[in-house]
């Protein structure tokens, strides 16, 4: 899933019909109790792990939507700086690359 302070949670073909500039300080940007019932209408909180790759601010907002589910939230990009976040995109990509031919 994408978030989206304009859309919410979104799957990855959701195509938007345009470009906008929200973000989740804009008055126009979605608020916890919108995206805390889109969890609960898509049934997202079925996951056992939920993986967050965001700052802080979307980490907070993932577990704010989340708070009523049981799922399990990880967030491997707070805390470590740039090229470290880096180097965890790219070990993570190998990996599921290695898997996928395993398969």
């Amino acid at each position: 899933m994408i978030l989206s302070p304009k859309y919410g949670f979104m799957r990855p073909d959701f195509v938007i019909p345009g470009n906008y500039d929200v973000t989740f300080e804009s008055p126009d940007a979605l608020l916890g109790p919108e995206l805390k019932q889109q969890v609960e209408r898509q049934g997202l909180g079925k996951y056992a792990n939920v993986t967050v790759l965001g700052g802080t601010e979307y980490v907070q907002i993932v577990k704010d939507s989340f708070s009523s589910s049981k799922s399990k939230l990880e967030a491997p990009f707070v805390g470590p700086r740039f090229g470290t976040q880096m180097g965890l995109i790219k070990k993570f990509l190998r990996d599921e690359s290695s898997q996928g031919r395993r398969k």
